[in-house]
């Protein structure tokens, strides 16, 4: 075995190579660097790599996680060096996500967050399948590990990043192991075991909110009140009329000059502050849908009869599972029933030790026929652990873990019942489902006093001095930047709004913040952006100066709002 670190080999101690390769976790790697001239030193992020003897084949890569340093003995001959290594995972474990889908392929989720957040870390696209639909996945900053499990979990794939940094998306079922194990194989220390560590009969899934249906409850006005309660907290914008006449309905905190205002998940409509009191003896009159509580609960009355007949009692076996972001009873059942078929049934689990079979990952389906102990069907490999023999040639030894599951077929039927099954999911994770994504984006200017026309240029008028195309009236404070303009793909006009806030830290610096509504902006692909000033700038398009545009490409959803930050600099 060969040990590299930052592309240099390094000598090791015999036998201290361990390698772990678990499913659904990272892989780990570990050694101690014989340091004789005392002069290595190693740090975290230190790309490692591990391979065979033949000098080619990868059986670990990824970088220093920690290190230690210790004498081999009082005299301090040599320095030791031990090495803990993870996997090329720990990247996804830095880097924060914040991006809404609609209606999209898991696997083209998974495609996009490897452009967007991963690319220019190495990271590239392996094997990504396409996987279920879902119908909206918000993930409010939150890691890049924690988003593909997310979509793994709800997909029932399988996600890695493999020794050349590729990240692979799969069905599980897609690996086969080139080895099948029978009494004639090279293995040995062999055991088999029961496995009930997650084993259910009866699952309850308690669930997010689903929607009522259209929902209509009325008021008599009494002269004093400007707010009500309805039954339910409130799904969707309402219909609200008084004594028959429909009134304009906005969202507290996003609209303004509205007579009535709700919130997604209150159950209270308010009239506006300024609106006049409406007249004791109106109809107020309430059309709305509502959100409830969803409990969903699925059981294997075969599984608790055998259960019941072996223990005595009732036979169930209970598990309950928090699921806030499945948002209908269905898609609450389906995954009680995903659950049961995975969890359902007292499964097997197989351990032994192989030299010779050097192709064997977690995460595979390994073929098992093993007579003697019953075994005869697919397992799927949880763990490979690499130990390296003490002896001189290091010969590395494997400790195989496979278990068999799924209460019908093994797990070829199941997995492609998961991958084919037409399943569609929301995933929202690290916000409420009142709440909307809000991702910032930055842009930046230094201005060249050579550009015209120029916010920061200062011209006073003389004698000698008249506007020319080249001379231009300098900006008034308050008009260098004073509307944001969003452009489509194609150069359309599609927003201009007014700048949220802006301020002046000091001089030559301007700091101009607005903020795009989730309601806003949305249908048709961004493609640039823009800063409007002078004093005959307005809301109205095409008034004003524009003192700069940049490219912004985005494909904006009504599930998420913009915070847009422009810092201008004067560069003389």
């Amino acid at each position: 075995m060969i040990v590299k670190i930052s592309g240099t080999e390094y000598p090791y101690r015999f036998g201290t190579i361990d390698i772990n390769d678990d499913i659904g976790r990272r892989s780990t790697a570990s050694f101690v660097i014989v340091d004789r001239a005392k002069t290595m030193r190693f740090t975290k992020g230190q790309p490692v790599v591990i391979l065979e003897a033949d000098g080619i084949t990868k059986m670990f890569a990824g970088c220093i996680e920690s290190s230690s340093q210790g004498y081999t003995d009082v005299s301090g001959r040599s320095v030791l060096h031990r090495i803990q290594c993870t996997d090329w995972t720990y990247i996804t474990d830095r880097r924060l996500v914040a991006r809404a889908y609609e209606s999209t392929l898991a696997g083209n989720i998974v495609k996009d967050l490897i452009t967007t957040y991963l690319a220019d870390e190495g990271i590239t696209v392996g094997t990504v399948q396409d996987g279920p639909m879902i119908i909206e996945a918000v993930f409010n900053y939150i890691y890049a590990t924690k988003s593909l499990e997310e979509l793994a979990e709800k997909a029932q794939f399988e996600w890695w990043i493999d020794t050349d940094k590729r990240l692979n998306f799969v069905s599980r079922d897609t690996f086969l192991s080139g080895s099948t194990i029978n009494d004639t194989s090279p293995i040995k220390n062999i055991s088999v075991e029961e496995v009930s560590e997650k084993y259910r009969n009866r699952q309850y899934i308690k669930a997010g909110k689903d929607i009522t249906d259209p929902q209509t409850e009325k008021f008599v006005a009494d002269g004093q009140a400007k707010s009500w309660t309805v039954g339910y907290g409130i799904a969707k914008s309402p219909t609200i009329k008084i004594d028959g006449v429909i009134k304009e309905v906005g969202v507290k905190g996003l609209h303004s000059e509205q007579d009535f205002y709700f919130s997604r998940g209150n159950n209270t409509i308010t009239q506006d502050k300024d609106g006049i009191v409406i007249v004791q003896g109106s109809i107020i009159e309430v059309t709305y849908q509502g959100l409830f509580d969803i409990v969903a609960i699925t059981y294997d009355l075969v599984e608790v009869e055998d259960r019941k007949a072996i223990e005595g009692g009732t036979g169930y076996y209970e598990e309950l599972d928090e699921s806030p972001q499945t948002t209908s009873r269905s898609a609450a059942f389906e995954e009680a029933n995903a659950k049961l078929e995975r969890y359902g049934k007292i499964g097997k689990r197989i351990i032994f030790d192989t030299e010779k079979l050097t192709d064997l990952k977690a995460g595979t389906l390994l073929p098992v026929n093993l007579l003697d102990f019953d075994c005869n069907d697919n397992f799927l490999i949880e763990s490979v652990k690499i130990k390296q023999l003490g002896t001189h040639d290091g010969r590395p030894i494997r400790t195989i873990t496979a278990i068999l599951g799924s209460s019908t077929g093994g797990w070829v039927d199941f997995f492609k019942r998961m991958a084919t099954t037409n399943r569609t999911f929301v995933i929202r994770e690290n916000i409420s489902e009142s709440e909307v994504l809000v991702t910032l984006e930055i842009f930046t200017k230094t201005w060249l006093q050579s550009e015209a026309p120029n916010i920061f240029h200062e011209l006073y008028p003389s004698a000698t001095t008249f506007p020319s195309a080249t001379t231009f009236p300098m900006f008034a404070p308050q008009d260098r930047v004073k509307y944001l303009v969003i452009y489509s793909s194609t150069g359309t006009e599609i927003l201009r709004k007014k700048v949220t806030k802006q301020t002046e830290d000091i001089v030559g610096e301007i700091i101009s913040t607005t903020f795009v509504a989730p309601f806003e902006a949305n249908g048709e692909p961004i493609g640039e952006i823009g800063w409007w000033g002078g004093f005959e700038g307005t809301g109205v398009s095409g008034t004003g100066v524009e003192v700069d545009r940049q490219p912004f490409i985005k494909d904006k959803k009504g599930i998420e709002a913009i915070q847009i930050d422009k810092k201008d600099t004067k560069g003389w």
